[in-house]
């Protein structure tokens, strides 16, 4: 029988399961295992690319936590098959003997199956007659992070086999390796290598002491370990343990050949101890294999707090039925997740990418978990599981899982906010949570720090507190010291555990108690900048928010009182940074910097540091409602529009959305794109401030905030109405006016406040508009019919000051700017998604889309959306994106998640024909997976475009998976299945919920199945009618439409009754709205399904 040795990828009736035959031979790609374990689990990250056995590191918390060295993903492709899992066997048949290493030649058919919560890879050798099967998973629910392997061999020949084994890891890292060190000093690091606890079969890897030149010398105790054992028929028996890779490869150093073992060598007779080298990991057996019978081999490796731990748990681990149990476990828990956002349509392929995407979005997002007392009174929501988007094609990026229970990670103030955008529709007791999480981070400046770090929390120990305490356990006055500072849950946790404590409610009860009566704190980081961008994804936020709670808006504007997040570090003035810079004439440098005083001020607070106080920083910590920090936030965004009003300028060291134009803000760059969310920003405050009613309507403000919006506001009027101003005399001014306040709130504010009547805010307001939709206007380019999306702002005349100091010595020449020359870049996918956004006609829209669909920005080829046009002519100057071949990464390329916006933005106008043409060819599962290069139901950041000089990598996905695209087309699908804005109040003033649903007719089933869904950890099998669409989504109600006609359905005119199931009988209302009080019960979740059908 000829073997098929070609790549073939296809799916099959097994939902969430992708398939690659022969995957060593297809385009090299690498993705992540999802890095779950539960809430009461230690996360580990796993990687793995198509090649060898796959795995191509993993480990704990970050890339210092290894098991197996991380490594990019060229170096993946690379070393994989030989530096990752290996499979050895010596086989011998009364006819034959031999020897075989498995995934390692290209004689035989391989597979590779994906899903979203683990990889499987099998191979039939059809020389030696035996076939391995591979499957890879992370364990949950347990004290130490785990990766379980569970390797199955199958005799396929005609007689009996003995066969010896060898399988596992060539080299394995000794924790408190640091990645530095490994990369760069990884002979001199062997001299800390250290293995113990080889006589229990269950090798213990680690440094003794932490290779620093220090006096003060800090034990290792923590370490990586290794357990193998097969087993069969109810019972577990170990594999030998072999940690020298000498004794499999002797002197083969490139660990190609075990050239010791596959000569016949005894493992048993090499000595197993040793020190001063790079262990490995093998596991080693003998057994003997009938015609057509399998055995199983099981390897555990994992990391353990101390050797303690892993011997504690060693008993559990290798007891029978652990592994298939932990696979269940795993499989259950993440088909759980990636069913929150159930689908069933006509596409199979489509289903699986719902579910897949959703996984994938609370993976950076965060999964929104709700956290309850014991009677249900109180809730908070915590977002569990997230981390930032580092992987092997992402290696500049400092990843990290926490290894705890509770696990948070950390991530980009964009990224997070953006996939967190739709949480209310998942679970809408979120609520506020995300709006005051992330307007929280924003600082007086309008700026926010880049690193977000999730939430600690702190117990007040008031006497209703202590109380509780007394009632729920023995040791309150143990308690009283350990909440006098901040936890988060696993602190708490191990605080119980350690000191053997037993809460009389349990201790998952108990956390939860503790959880919701204390309050949270956002833990941030400054990171690398200020960009210009991040502030208007709380605009989304909100907007999601008035989606589901309406009839709350006004609360929340009114009465929610938010902090503003203090910082050292601080944008200068223009006389600092607007300066000459050698050849390249004027520039803007050195935009932000540490203040020194303000950070030793910042570290003097002993509670909630990060927050701004008065007394100039040594007061009481400064609360204002939502409306307050939002009109706080525009007077700052109004005044940091260009000299020609057309963009926010880039004034702070960083660019807009766009990474790869780091070069711009030197070039005095600016972005309309945040114009249109100005405009965005202040039609949403003219609906907020109507909520001022009665003889208190006006807000109050810091002195200094009123001083700032006092003067911005008088220079727009002179801008504008009088004419006294001109753009560049408004630009000075304002500038002038932004500078001065941050100045004078450098390191606090006075504390006190005064008010801004409604009619003083209507006004500013109306001129906000005004402002921003001349310097709109403007950017708005007549011949293309496309809006220019960044610009140069070239210094045309200046004064230069400042060239010597007053001893004589010289320094950087700074510049007063009398006139800047304005230079649009070529067009950007970006500005077209926001102007679509803004715009108030469909035909409009529809102009921009034509103008858009015969513009650079829209390939042909491959029918889908570039992220900008040719920067061919562009200077380098511009940034890293010069650097880059055209149609690769940020240059020319299909960035996903611009795209995705794009689309969003067609859907969200109705312009439903051409939406649902142009997803044919512009949605990830309706690509061809062999020009994708990888799984269809998987996002990548970016596709490479016909821009590409490359034509073999045209449409191949590349960058796995964690990107803001999966914010986009979870939205798309929530508009899809309920309508832009699915709640809404009547003329009365109460909650409806009106469903106007946008379905093409070829999404609807053909035919009537059954269905697996995965709900609060249990399986249910649903049957489903032909003419179905069904999602899920608030808190699990699923929405099933049913459409016997066959029919677009597009608007909400098409729907004639909903029948609502719960506990009681079925309730029925006609036509597409449900009125309170049961649209209040649909949003809580307490009906399991709705049926919708279609006239």
């Amino acid at each position: 029988m000829k073997l098929k040795t070609i790549p073939e990828y296809f799916m099959t009736d097994e939902k969430f399961t992708f398939c690659l035959r022969n995957f060593s031979r297809a385009k090299p790609f690498s993705s992540f295992l999802p890095g779950i374990a539960g809430i009461n689990g230690i996360p580990m990250w796993v990687f793995y690319a198509n090649r060898g056995q796959c795995i191509s590191s993993f480990g704990t918390e970050n890339k210092d936590g290894a098991i197996l060295e991380f490594q990019p993903a060229n170096r993946a492709y690379n070393l994989t098959g030989t530096r990752g899992f290996r499979t050895f066997i010596k086989w011998k048949r009364k006819s034959k003997s031999g020897f075989k290493e498995f995934f390692s030649s290209e004689q035989s058919e391989t597979l590779m199956k994906i899903r979203p919560y683990e990889i499987e890879i099998e191979e039939k050798d059809p020389v030696s007659g035996f076939s391995v099967n591979i499957t890879c998973f992370t364990v949950p629910g347990q004290p130490c992070a785990m990766l379980a392997r569970i390797v199955t061999i199958r005799n396929n020949g005609t007689e009996s086999a003995g066969i010896e084994m060898l399988d596992g890891l060539p080299n394995i890292v000794c924790f408190g390796m640091a990645e530095s060190f490994l990369k760069n000093m990884s002979r001199t690091l062997e001299a800390w290598s250290y293995v113990e606890n080889i006589d229990k079969n269950a090798p213990f890897f680690h440094i003794e002491s932490l290779n620093e030149d220090r006096p003060d010398v800090i034990k290792v105790e923590r370490g990586n370990f290794f357990l193998s054992f097969i087993e069969e028929k109810g019972k577990v028996k170990s594999c030998d343990t072999v940690v020298n890779p000498w004794s499999v490869f002797g002197m083969n150093t490139d660990l190609i050949n075990p050239g010791k073992f596959a000569a016949g060598e005894t493992m048993s007779s090499e000595p197993r101890l040793f020190e001063n080298r790079t262990p490995c990991a093998m596991g080693h057996s003998e057994f003997s294999l009938e015609s057509g019978s399998s055995k199983r081999i099981v390897s555990i490796y994992g990391n353990a707090a101390n050797l303690a731990v892993l011997n504690g748990i060693a008993g559990r681990i290798r007891s029978p039925g652990f592994a298939c149990r932990a696979r269940e476990e795993n499989r259950n828990m993440i088909l759980g997740i990636a069913d929150k956002a159930f689908v069933k349509s006509s596409s199979g392929t489509f289903d699986s990418y719902c579910g897949q995407n959703f996984m994938d979005n609370i993976l950076r997002g965060g999964l929104p978990v709700t956290v309850e007392s014991s009677k249900g009174r109180k809730k908070e929501v915590m977002h569990l599981y997230s981390r930032k988007h580092g992987d092997p094609e992402r290696d500049y990026n400092s990843f990290l899982l926490m290894p705890t229970f509770y696990s948070q990670g950390n991530g980009g103030y964009r990224d997070i906010n953006q996939n967190r955008r739709n949480d209310v529709y998942c679970n809408p007791d979120v609520f506020s949570t995300n709006i005051e999480y992330f307007m929280n981070l924003i600082q007086l400046d309008g700026y926010n720090p880049l690193v977000v770090k999730g939430v600690s929390y702190r117990f007040d120990l008031s006497e209703e507190n202590r109380r509780f305490l007394r009632a729920m356990s023995e040791n309150t006055e143990m308690f009283g010291e350990f909440f006098k500072n901040k936890f988060i849950p696993s602190d708490l946790i191990d605080f119980i555990k350690s000191n053997g404590m037993n809460p009389k409610t349990g201790l998952d009860e108990f956390v939860s108690e503790i959880i919701v009566r204390s309050t949270r704190t956002e833990e941030a980081l400054h990171g690398e900048g200020y960009w210009i961008d991040h502030w208007f994804y709380n605009l989304d936020l909100l907007e999601s928010f008035e989606n589901i709670f309406p009839d709350r808006v006004s609360d929340i504007v009114m009465n929610l009182k938010l902090s503003f997040y203090d910082s050292c570090y601080f944008v200068v003035p223009r006389s600092e940074k607007y300066t000459m810079y050698g050849k390249k004439g004027p520039v803007q440098m050195g935009s932000v910097v540490m203040v020194q005083g303000k950070d030793k001020l910042i570290r003097s607070r002993k509670i909630e540091a990060d927050k701004v106080r008065t007394d100039m920083g040594r007061g009481e910590i400064y609360q204002t409602s939502l409306l307050g920090k939002l009109l706080l936030l525009l007077v700052n965004k109004i005044s940091s529009l260009d000299s020609n009003g057309v963009g926010v300028e880039m004034e702070a060291g960083k660019p807009s959305w766009n990474d790869a134009l780091n070069g711009m803000p030197a070039l005095f760059g600016s972005c309309v794109s945040e114009t249109f969310e100005i405009r965005r920003l202040a039609e949403m405050m003219k609906k907020y401030v109507g909520f001022l009613e009665g003889e208190d309507d006006s807000i109050r403000i810091p002195v200094e905030a009123c001083k700032f919006f006092n003067c911005v506001s008088r220079s727009l009027e002179k801008n504008l109405e009088s004419g006294e101003m001109s753009d560049f005399e408004y630009w000075d001014a304002a500038t002038s006016a932004r500078e001065k306040f941050r100045e004078e709130t450098k390191f606090g504010i006075k504390g006190q406040e005064k008010n801004i009547t409604k009619n003083a805010l209507l006004l500013f307001l109306e001129l906000c508009l005004v402002k921003s939709e001349k310097g709109i206007v403007k950017a708005f380019d007549r011949k293309s019919g496309l809006y220019n999306t960044y610009f140069m702002n070239i210094p045309e005349k200046y004064d230069v000051i400042g060239q010597e100091k007053t001893d004589g010595e010289k320094q950087v020449p700074k510049i007063a700017v009398k006139k800047f020359r304005q230079v649009p870049l070529p067009p950007f996918l970006e500005g077209q998604v926001h102007g679509l956004r803004n715009t108030d006609s469909n035909e409009k829209a529809s102009l921009l889309f034509k103008s858009v669909r015969n513009s650079q920005l829209y390939d042909e080829k491959l029918g889908m959306y570039r992220v900008n046009a040719s920067l061919a002519r562009q200077p380098v100057e511009i940034g890293r994106i010069r650097a880059f071949t055209p149609g690769w990464l940020e240059n020319e390329s299909i960035f996903l998640h611009m795209e995705y916006k794009y689309l969003l933005e067609l859907l969200r106008k109705g312009l439903y024909s051409e939406f649902f043409q142009e997803a044919k060819t512009a949605l990830v599962p309706f690509m061809k997976p062999e020009v994708y290069g990888r799984s269809i139901f998987e996002n990548s950041s970016f596709i490479a475009s016909s821009a590409n000089p490359d034509k073999s990598v045209h449409g191949n996905g590349f960058v796995a998976r964690l990107s803001g695209s999966t914010s986009e087309f979870y939205n798309m699908l929530l508009i899809m299945a309920l309508g832009e804005k699915p709640f809404r109040l009547d003329g009365k003033g109460k909650l409806e919920l009106f469903l106007s649903p946008a379905l093409p007719k070829w999404i609807f089933t053909g035919k009537d199945q059954k269905v697996r869904i995965s709900n609060c950890g249990k399986n249910e099998e649903i049957g489903f009618e032909a003419g179905i669409f069904a999602f899920r989504c608030l808190n699990g109600t699923l929405f099933a439409y049913h459409n016997s006609s066959g029919k677009d359905v597009f608007g909400p005119d098409n729907i004639s009754k909903i029948v609502m199931h719960g506990k009681g009988d079925p309730l029925e209302v006609k036509g597409n709205v449900i009125r309170s009080p049961l649209a209040g019960v649909v949003r809580d979740g307490r009906f399991r399904k709705i049926d919708i059908y279609i006239k």
